[in-house]
């Protein structure tokens, strides 16, 4: 919920190019599998952003717990609920969908986390910092995750559900580098092509 907006009916998630369109099929399974109610995908005219609505009235008791209330555009989201701060399971699945819908790779590298709320990207500041990165605030209220060590050793430990950032990593760490072990899905695309 890291980036989606909340209407009094539902809850948008709107990926465009910059984390991967096909990250809102992902958090339409994700959602699926978490709260039993399949999000409805669509495309905006132009192409350029999926979007995933998930009926909000199915989850509003949970949503209003984590004070995620009606009416909240994608840059006023709360921080990270309580839960997610006690255990350390529940903390890196919190924050690898934090980064999952709002970072993007560059090729410096780093990943940078944009559109996310004041509160959100402070709680996203304190998760990284009690895994033991050190995130750098950049422009216009954006974190930056730095340098290939950081970033394979946050891949490591945290992981990624966008096939966007794994496809990224993979190709900038390429094949037998010991580049981060960021999931599956690489056997499969070579398997396709022979």
């Amino acid at each position: 919920l890291a980036r989606a907006a909340r209407t009094e009916t539902e809850i948008v998630l709107a990926a465009d190019r910059r984390i991967g369109q096909n990250f809102a099929a992902t958090w339409a399974q994700l959602t699926q599998e978490i709260f039993g109610v399949r999000p409805a995908l669509s495309m905006t005219d132009d192409h350029r952003v999926q979007n995933a609505a998930l009926p909000a009235e199915k989850i509003a008791e949970f949503l209003d717990r984590i004070e995620f209330k009606s009416g909240l555009e994608a840059g006023q989201n709360p921080g990270a609920p309580r839960w997610a701060w006690s255990n350390p399971a529940w903390k890196i699945a919190f924050l690898r969908g934090v980064v999952d819908a709002s970072a993007h790779f560059h090729r410096t590298p780093a990943l940078i986390l944009e559109g996310l709320s004041p509160r959100r990207l402070q709680s996203a500041q304190r998760l990284l910092e009690s895994l033991g990165r050190a995130p750098k605030s950049g422009e216009s209220g954006s974190l930056r995750i730095e340098g290939r060590e950081s970033l394979e050793s946050y891949y490591r430990q945290v992981g990624t559900t966008n096939l966007k950032l794994r496809d990224q990593l993979r190709a900038f760490f390429g094949p037998g580098e010991g580049g981060p072990a960021v999931g599956g899905g690489g056997r499969r695309r070579q398997d396709r092509r022979r």
